[in-house]
C-alpha cells in the first residue's frame, strides 16, 4: 500500500525499499502492477 501511495504522487520521484528477502521484491513488483491508488482512496488518506 505504501508503494502504491508513493506511485500516486508526482512530487515523489523515488522510493527506497528494503529487500532482505526475495518476497520483498515480489511484493514491490506486485504493487507497481496494481498501479497508483485511486483518487477516492487518496482523498480518504488525506482526510486522516
Amino acid at each position: 500500500m505504501a508503494l502504491r501511495f508513493v506511485l500516486s504522487h508526482p512530487d515523489i520521484s523515488c522510493a527506497v525499499i528494503g529487500s532482505a528477502e526475495r518476497h520483498h521484491i515480489d511484493e514491490a513488483l506486485q504493487a507497481v502492477e496494481m498501479r497508483p491508488l485511486p483518487a477516492h482512496l487518496l482523498a480518504r488518506l488525506d482526510a486522516l
